[in-house]
């Protein structure tokens, strides 16, 4: 029986989509955008995840849900189709998803290091910076 679900494991692991890479896959909480810290909000915290459907992500920056489509090719990434829902919120929730929504418009490349995902503008300057959110599970 053991040597069945190890099968199975290795089966799913060898089957990981190539344009979805395991490693991106999952919820990223921002913690610095733009060179400054971005303060922690627990119950609502600002994130991107990729998973759902390949090639699109959702996001959460202080105020609206933003989605839209990304391509990766080898570490070049872009975010494109960007949609948002349309609160009104107080400005410094504002002023942050602006900030957030521009970091992914100049995101060029990103890198993964210590468990943090890392996007970087075409200067390999980084806009924006997330650690992984672990699954909540009840």
């Amino acid at each position: 029986f053991l040597s069945l679900a190890l099968l199975g494991l290795a089966a799913c692991q060898a089957t990981a989509d190539p344009v979805h890479p395991a490693s991106l896959t999952g919820s990223w909480q921002l913690t610095n955008l733009q060179g400054q810290a971005v303060a922690v909000n627990v119950q609502n915290p600002n994130q991107l995840s990729f998973g759902a459907i390949p090639e699109q992500f959702n996001a959460y920056a202080g105020c609206n849900q933003l989605r839209g489509r990304y391509q990766l090719q080898g570490d070049a990434i872009a975010f494109t189709d960007l949609a948002a829902t349309r609160m009104a919120c107080p400005p410094a929730a504002m002023r942050l998803e602006q900030n957030f929504s521009q970091a992914l418009a100049q995101a060029r490349a990103y890198k993964i290091e210590n468990e943090s995902l890392i996007l970087l503008d075409e200067q390999q300057k980084a806009v924006a910076t997330f650690k992984n959110m672990p699954l909540y599970r009840p």
